[in-house]
């Protein structure tokens, strides 16, 4: 025992790394193919598209790497006007 592990299981983390990086890069490579249509589309709806192409990662890890990745769509400022200065009061 080396560094506090086995060799099974530094090879076998090395493993769940190399597979977890190939998954990353289908996830982002979907991510990339999907906004050049619509460019908008949301984490969540991307989550669903990607479970029906059999591509399974979680909602939070998803989130996680498109953060990394600044792939998120910011959120649109709702603009309210609350003040209706044009109205008819004698002055």
């Amino acid at each position: 025992m080396y560094l506090g592990i086995t060799r099974q299981a530094y090879y076998k983390r090395c493993k769940v790394n190399a597979n977890n990086a190939l998954l990353e890069q289908s996830v982002l490579s979907f991510v990339r193919l999907e906004r050049m249509t619509h460019p908008r589309i949301g984490t969540r709806k991307l989550q669903y598209m990607m479970k029906q192409s059999h591509i399974s990662i979680g909602r939070d890890r998803l989130f996680t790497l498109l953060r990394l990745n600044r792939l998120l769509v910011p959120n649109k400022r709702a603009f309210h006007k609350t003040t209706h200065s044009l109205h008819r009061v004698p002055s």
